[in-house]
């Protein structure tokens, strides 16, 4: 694979396919990270070659193409984002105008989309809302401050509908944005949620550490556990009728029988972590494996 990135001298952060052959991807350097320089090297994957975009000094946690807007977002960790537009045009941004900010109160950990909105989730409860592309918005309505000493903090979020957004995280938080306010919601864990994701039954699975799985919607959910799964997990996606979920070591696919490990012995992956979904087709995002799914087959990047 000719490359005008060298792939080989960076790692995997995230990232988003358009289609079979194209998207975005995000990697850090090694040599910086390991003087622990901050930064995100964006860049344009198309058609088996890595095209180098920009250079950003903060560290994403979530990139995402808006067809309708046309235009990918990226959303740092400490709330710094850049949005470029088809012309590559680049528009920083912040996820909120506010004192309380992840500058004093703690990192972003993920986000997803709406429509045309971005929504972005972190520690101690924070919540912001880009709104199409005329800036983000406090999106923390009925959420109260954590007490004073104590950590929380949301992992993840899944908006299945404008009235139906849910985030979770640690010790099992779990909330539900009812199209007006978030409401908590009588959590069936204590561990810490990772991932979210909405299986072609209609039920929302979730993951997280020590091989967690839990399913439910709206104010009803359970655990149920996998004692076939020895590792965290981090990421987990529905696709084809079939719900796949990803540690560091190991990728599975859930059924009602249990778990078990996919195997790819052909493509020789080794590191795993982060799965997403855009395109009609799903990668799988290790730390130094890209991989892509089209519902029948794998393929390295």
């Amino acid at each position: 694979m000719n490359n005008h990135f060298n792939v080989d001298a960076a790692s995997f952060v995230t990232g988003m396919p358009m289609s079979a052959s194209t998207g975005w991807i995000i990697m850090a350097m090694d040599d910086l990270a390991k003087q622990e320089i901050e930064h995100s090297a964006i860049l344009k994957y198309n058609e088996g070659m890595f095209e180098p975009v920009c250079l950003k000094m903060f560290r994403s946690k979530y990139v995402t193409w808006l067809a309708n807007l046309k235009e990918v977002v990226i959303v740092g960790e400490n709330g710094e984002c850049v949005a470029i537009d088809a012309d590559g045009t680049e528009r920083d941004e912040y996820v909120t105008m506010s004192s309380r900010s992840p500058r004093n109160t703690g990192h972003i950990r993920s986000a997803t989309t709406i429509g045309d909105d971005v929504i972005a989730v972190g520690m101690q409860r924070q919540v912001y809302r880009r709104v199409g592309s005329s800036g983000w918005v406090d999106f923390m309505q009925g959420i109260p401050l954590p007490d004073k000493g104590e950590t929380l903090g949301f992992e993840c979020v899944l908006a299945v509908s404008v009235n139906e957004i849910y985030a979770a995280g640690w010790q099992g938080d779990l909330w539900l944005f009812d199209g007006t306010q978030w409401n908590q919601i009588d959590s069936p864990t204590n561990a810490i949620i990772t991932s979210l994701c909405l299986d072609e039954k209609g039920e929302i699975i979730g993951c997280g550490r020590n091989g967690l799985l839990i399913k439910g919607r709206k104010d009803k959910w359970r655990v149920y556990t996998a004692p076939e799964c020895p590792d965290d997990l981090w990421s987990v996606i529905s696709f084809y009728g079939k719900v796949y979920a990803s540690g560091l070591r190991h990728m599975y696919m859930l059924s009602d029988d249990g778990i078990e490990i996919v195997e790819f012995d052909e493509l020789d992956v080794t590191t795993f972590g982060l799965l997403v979904f855009g395109g009609g087709i799903i990668w799988s995002i290790g730390q130094k494996d890209l991989i892509s799914f089209n519902g029948s087959s794998w393929i390295r990047l």
